[in-house]
């Protein structure tokens, strides 16, 4: 074939991995980035470049050397102070490591041995981010759900692929739809009782839309009510006052809610017998 793989070869080198060594590499993938994930939390919201400059302390604005840069174990090191000031460093840095890694290691728990563990494990990163930025008291911006639902959801395409799992990629495509029509909905309605914020985080819904439609029916009745429910609550408790509207609807909004939503969803699939690969 011109020393090219077929989609028949690709998924049977897929399912070639025992799901141990799935779960390891997914875990160690995890781990990295979620070091990366910390980039995006702590520079979207401010508008910096993720890319420039190389990682530094926000206190001194010292460079962070490599080797005070290995996820989880340096922050353990340096006993959450930076080495060249002496400032504490946010107990976030490695619990978003540690919780991503963690993450990746259940999707390649759940999915096995199927190309689908590479794009569950974006989704579910794109959605921790967001829900990480929201915790963060800052608004998660469009482009971590609009790059992260895209790359997601390619690698839910190439998974398809090999296995001709269309009615799944199909549901997962399906899902973003929704997601992003009630994105819309939500906008338009928080944008109008002056809760700009709901309406700038709704985009933190498309990752989740997507994992949900993938996992199946049952994943998604449940990521649905579940979801319903907390952004009602959401907007419940924004209406007092408008001077604590902004920050309780973005420490508990749309980005919490779609992350929360997301993970009872996959596992009530689980738990149902429905297969994410």
């Amino acid at each position: 074939m011109n020393g090219l793989v077929s989609p028949l070869a690709a998924a049977q080198l897929a399912v070639a991995v025992p799901r141990w060594g799935v779960v390891v590499v997914a875990g160690v993938m995890g781990l990295v980035i979620g070091s990366f994930l910390n980039v995006v939390v702590y520079r979207t919201p401010r508008h910096l470049s993720i890319v420039q400059p190389a990682s530094f302390c926000p206190h001194c604005r010292t460079p962070v050397r490599s080797f005070d840069n290995v996820p989880v174990l340096s922050w353990l090191l340096l006993r959450g102070r930076c080495r060249s000031c002496g400032a504490p460093i946010s107990p976030r840095y490695p619990l978003v490591e540690g919780g991503t890694g963690v993450l990746f290691a259940l999707v390649a728990a759940a999915v096995g041995s199927h190309w689908a563990v590479v794009g569950l494990c974006v989704l579910a990163a794109t959605v921790a981010a967001s829900a990480a930025i929201e915790l963060d008291g800052e608004r998660p911006p469009l482009s971590v759900a609009s790059w992260g639902t895209g790359i997601g959801t390619l690698g839910l395409l190439g998974a398809a692929v090999p296995d001709g799992h269309w009615a799944k990629f199909v549901s997962a495509v399906g899902g973003v739809a929704v997601a992003g029509a009630l994105g819309v909905l939500l906008g338009r309605r928080a944008g109008a009782a002056g809760g700009a914020s709901v309406a700038h985080g709704c985009a933190a819904l498309l990752p989740a839309g997507a994992a949900l439609g993938w996992s199946g029916p049952v994943g998604a009745a449940v990521g649905a009510g579940v979801l319903g429910v907390l952004l009602l609550l959401a907007m419940r408790a924004a209406r007092p006052s408008r001077a604590q509207q902004a920050r309780r609807a973005v420490t508990v909004g749309p980005g919490v809610a779609a992350a929360l939503s997301a993970v009872l969803g996959v596992v009530a699939a689980i738990a149902s017998g429905a297969s994410l690969a």
